[in-house]
């Protein structure tokens, strides 16, 4: 009799310790920094009866919104060319996969001729990731302040822009126009932003 008792004592105890309020809980769920979680796929969403608008004897149609944070892989600036009247400098930037350090160490990046370069000996992700969380990017500043932080942003910096994606034209027959994804590649795969925020994200919101 003491003997079954001692047994259903112990499997009274043994359910008590089972029990949820008697456990402390803990969260294995990956922590994701909200800056971290921002460095995906930027954000476009299509603009809705925008009107064009003129800068010097340049018609911009903007064609959507676009939202991103990535890092900044290079930057050129331009002088030459009728697309540096409006667009100074192109930035090549990286999300995803692409705004990791320990990928893009192994990457070779240049610019050059509003083209963004890249090779590598052995790739560190597949291709295809490369291609689609990086891009070239060419920046028409909308004020001063996004002009003076284009003079400022440097390789490695996290940064935040806002603008809008445009296609150009003049009444002399010149276009430039715009991707619309992030998915191409090759000629016409870059983006032209009429950029109206620019910020560098301090490095304590992200470490």
């Amino acid at each position: 009799m003491f003997r079954l008792l001692s047994v259903l004592v112990a499997i009274v105890l043994f359910f008590i310790w089972l029990a949820p309020d008697n456990h402390t809980s803990i969260d294995q769920t990956p922590r994701v920094q909200p800056l971290a979680a921002s460095l995906a796929t930027p954000i476009q969403k299509e603009a809705q009866n925008a009107q064009a608008f003129q800068i010097k004897e340049y018609t911009l149609q903007p064609k959507a919104e676009i939202h991103l944070a990535a890092r900044l892989l290079s930057k050129e600036r331009y002088r030459l060319g009728r697309e540096s009247d409006l667009s100074p400098m192109d930035l090549a930037l990286g999300w995803g996969a692409m705004a990791n350090p320990q990928v893009t160490e192994q990457i070779q990046i240049s610019q050059s001729g509003r083209w963004f370069h890249w090779k590598t000996d052995k790739l560190p992700i597949p291709r295809r990731e490369i291609e689609r969380n990086a891009a070239n990017m060419h920046i028409i500043p909308a004020n001063p302040t996004v002009e003076k932080q284009l003079s400022r942003i440097e390789e490695g910096d996290i940064i935040r822009l806002s603008g809008q994606l445009v296609d150009i034209q003049s009444q002399d027959g010149y276009f430039w126009r715009t991707s619309m994804s992030r998915e191409d590649i090759g000629a016409g795969a870059c983006e032209i932003i009429y950029t109206t925020q620019l910020d560098i994200i301090p490095a304590s919101s992200y470490n």
